[in-house]
């Protein structure tokens, strides 16, 4: 049996560290659309209860389900 190595599968260290960088570069841009998304969502000018009233127009019973889970419980 011949045994033959492939050697373009085996990738260089230089093109290993390559790799490695930009994959490490794209998860922190990934990181940061995300956490940027995430702070717009949480800063929008549209409240929790505003949605409520919304319900309210949409769906009576479950605005008031909703109105119910925000009220503070009886101590």
């Amino acid at each position: 049996m011949d045994k033959t190595i492939n050697n373009n599968l085996t990738l260089s260290s230089q093109k290993y560290h390559l790799f490695i960088t930009v994959f490490i570069i794209i998860g922190i841009l990934v990181t940061i659309v995300c956490l940027l998304a995430l702070y717009i969502l949480c800063k929008s000018g549209v409240s929790y209860r505003h949605r409520i009233q919304l319900d309210y127009i949409i769906d009576p019973q479950l605005a008031k389900q909703a109105a119910l889970k925000l009220s503070p419980e009886p101590v």
